[in-house]
């Protein structure tokens, strides 16, 4: 267009949700502007730039008036989602950061309690725990906790219980919830079913994925305070600052934004869950400038879990842990500026000595080794156990030599670290001291009373499959009360099978270890698979899946029907070869 002196034929240039744009999209919006007279009108809120990772630049948005050369601004500042409450604590979280455009924004409605937050015991589940034990558990109550809660407020305000949106900071924040049995996460639809309360309308997404959209009430599950939580500590390749513009105008700007983003999807009240040793410091922040942010329990704001980082030996900078696929290794990675410090090592007790090329074999790495003879030295990745392969190898003494470190900086050096992990150590033991003595004592739910469903017989090679299913969901309620397992066990107890887990678990004492004994082990096994899918039993999605009871399983009388024993008759006759 410019080369044909040409001016093109628009009044407006609109660009929506401009806190999102590029570099590159905003050189096209400035051309454009050239080659037309057009304005250019650009929508968006700088508090919801939660995008830099995917190449947005919010000094585009805050910055506009500089970089156009003028602008006028007008502040939209009537909300009709949120309360005022709400958004007063939003809104003034976010204008910490004094580089956001600051505005206060006006809501007609108000709330009582409007943020609470739960607290929840994030002690490791012991070897010996049962499955009512340990921190995903724990969570899931809290959680579960929540939703009771709303249920009460929206009973006391004579409502209906609307949609709930729980908001993870990860995906797998969803897949953390199942693991617990106390929620089914269906992926597809991001939908979220309570074991407990089945009719509940529940999704859940990421905060990033939620962003734009509005619910009843939400539930934001991931207040912790570690690598990943909320805000998030993971760390980008000091490769990614060549291409992402980062924000540094606060500690976690954008980590800041997106909790901003995920407090107001809520048109109602916002719930928190937090573990009581970690808490995030956005929850601590906004518990202390706050009055209306109600606490339910304990937590401990002078200790933060997680947080010691080893230093660089070289620059003393953080490392990051990452993999890189071009070693086959996981690495100690300097955070500093590349070209300022780019150590790395695979094994941060070798001190001073990084990764390298190989010089003899040219394809193979020297990495940190150790052996009992020689202590810690660089080997090639490609000497192999037999002894074949690439030899190459440099003593730690002749590497610092070689590189001009004394050895004694590194026995000062690893002496600095053991008393750093050791003061670490003795605050993390002091912090949960009050814990230790009651972490066992843990209340067990008392277990339903499963009714048998009074139907009409649908029978199969001379058996009731009432009464048949009725055992296997009676097997799995009792054979989880402790901790759950998968298909092959619960096979092997309603067969009668002694195998080495049912007997090392003591689970033959369960009373219907053997009941279903007349029937063959693959038609039990088919049973299993049929309730799996007509969601009387829940199967998870980990790597070793194991098998949950449903509300619809602990509430078979009601659920059960002779249509359905039917079709599963019908499913058996034509799976299971006799």
């Amino acid at each position: 267009v410019k080369e044909m002196k040409r001016k093109l034929d628009f009044k407006y240039i609109i660009v929506d949700e401009y806190q999102d744009i590029s570099r590159q999209r905003f050189d096209l919006t400035k051309a454009l502007s050239e080659v037309s007279d057009a304005k250019i009108v650009a929508v968006g809120d700088d508090w919801q730039s939660i995008y830099a990772f995917s190449g947005s630049d919010i000094t585009l948005f805050t910055k506009f008036a500089e970089k156009m050369g003028y602008a006028k601004l007008i502040k939209i500042v009537r909300t009709y989602r949120n309360s005022q409450d709400v958004i007063d604590i939003a809104g003034n979280f976010i204008q910490k950061n004094s580089e956001q455009i600051p505005k206060k924004l006006i809501s007609p409605k108000r709330i009582e309690d409007p943020v609470i937050i739960y607290t929840y015991d994030s002690t490791a589940k012991a070897k010996t725990g049962n499955r009512r034990s340990g921190a995903n558990y724990a969570m899931a109550r809290a959680v579960e906790t929540a939703l009771e809660q709303i249920m009460r407020f929206k009973k006391k305000e004579q409502q209906e219980v609307g949609s709930v949106l729980l908001l993870g900071r990860f995906n797998f924040d969803g897949d953390l919830l199942e693991r617990s049995g106390l929620f089914e996460y269906i992926k597809r639809g991001d939908k979220v079913k309570s074991v407990k309360y089945p009719k509940l309308d529940i999704t859940f997404m990421t905060a990033h994925s939620s962003k734009g959209l509005g619910y009843d009430d939400v539930i934001i599950i991931n207040g912790k305070n570690e690598i990943y939580g909320f805000p998030s500590k993971i760390e980008d390749d000091p490769v990614l600052s060549f291409v992402i513009k980062g924000d540094r105008s606060i500690d976690y700007a954008e980590e800041r934004r997106l909790f901003y983003v995920a407090m107001t999807r809520t048109k109602n009240r916002v719930f928190m869950v937090a573990p009581e040793q970690n808490p995030s410091e956005f929850l601590i922040e906004i518990k202390k400038e706050y009055k209306n942010v109600r606490l339910e329990g304990e937590w401990n704001e002078e200790y933060t879990y997680g947080t010691l980082r080893k230093p660089c030996p070289i620059c003393g900078y953080p490392m990051q842990l990452k993999y890189k696929r071009a070693y086959g290794l996981r690495l100690y990675i300097c955070s500093n500026e590349p070209e300022i410090c780019d150590f790395m090592t695979n094994d941060y007790r070798g001190g001073k000595m990084a990764v390298r090329k190989c010089d003899k074999c040219r394809d193979g790495y020297l990495v940190v080794k150790h052996s009992q003879k020689n202590g810690f030295f660089l080997g090639c990745t490609n000497y192999l156990k037999n002894g074949t392969g690439c030899d190459n190898s440099i003593g730690m003494r002749y590497y610092y030599d070689q590189m001009g470190y004394i050895m004694e900086d590194r026995e000062k050096y690893r002496k600095a670290e053991k008393e750093q992990v050791q003061s670490e150590n003795r605050k993390k033991a002091e912090a949960s001291l009050d814990k230790q003595s009651v972490v066992a004592v843990r209340s067990m739910e008392e277990p339903m009373d499963i009714q048998r469903a009074d139907i009409k017989p649908v029978m199969y090679n001379n058996m009731d499959l009432n009464d048949v299913v009725f055992t296997v969901v009676k097997s799995l309620q009792n054979v989880s009360r402790n901790r759950f397992y998968g298909i092959k066990v619960l096979a092997d107890i309603l067969s009668g099978t002694a195998s080495e887990k049912v007997v090392k678990n003591n689970l033959a004492q369960i009373p219907e270890f053997g009941a279903l004994s007349d029937m063959s082990y693959d038609v039990i096994r088919g049973v299993i698979e049929w309730m799996i899918t007509q969601h009387l039993i829940l199967k998870t999605k980990e790597r070793y899946p194991v098998l949950y009871p449903t509300y619809d399983g602990l509430h078979y009388s009601e659920y059960i029907t002779e249509a359905k024993l039917k079709t599963l008759k019908e499913y058996l006759e034509d799976q299971i070869v006799l």
